[in-house]
């Protein structure tokens, strides 16, 4: 039933004129939990929490369930890790990222299936606001989803960040990059 739901939904927003970009028209995230680990070297108790209010606005769209792994000190730029250990999300910048940006997001794929990511949220001087990183969150988890950056300013994908909604296009993009569970 949740199936046809999302089929419904995304041929009703299609036809309205959404904005989405996909970053691999065929590439999906199978049905399952999605499970994650947060590193919280460098973040404050209100950013983590943010970037939990952050995965569960996610996982409300896409259709699965949260799995908190835990908290660890491990890094996905420095730590050798399997690509279907958990998505991590944290505030270390790996060496080989040169852009300057505020967050950065990667989906890792085998043969046409996502299976992990990581989430880099860049630290700063100073803390940032736990409503920017909750917003921040959410479009780096747009990419491990399978999202790219859009134009449309009504979008979370939008990279200036002028919403804390997922959009109709982030919607649909993400309905079409997870297959429906039962």
């Amino acid at each position: 039933m949740r199936h046809l739901a999302a089929s419904v939904v995304v041929l009703a927003l299609l036809a309205a004129g959404c904005t989405y970009a996909l970053a691999d028209e065929t590439t999906r995230w199978a049905c399952g939990p999605f499970r994650y680990e947060i590193n919280p070297e460098g973040a404050t108790d209100a950013q983590i929490d943010a970037v939990h209010r952050a995965v569960e606005r996610y996982v409300a769209v896409t259709g699965r369930d949260a799995q908190f792994v835990g908290l660890t000190d491990q890094r996905r730029s420095v730590d050798p890790r399997p690509l279907d250990a958990p998505v991590l999300i944290e505030w270390f910048w790996p060496d080989d990222v040169t852009f300057s940006r505020m967050g950065f997001g990667e989906a890792f794929a085998v043969d046409g299936r996502y299976v992990g990511g990581s989430v880099y949220l860049r630290p700063s001087e100073s803390p940032t606001p736990a409503w920017l990183v909750e917003r921040l969150t959410m479009h780096e988890l747009g990419h491990v989803g399978g999202l790219l950056d859009v134009d449309d300013e009504q979008e979370i994908m939008n990279p200036a960040l002028t919403v804390d909604e997922w959009g109709d296009g982030d919607t649909v993009g993400l309905l079409l990059t997870h297959e429906p569970c039962a």
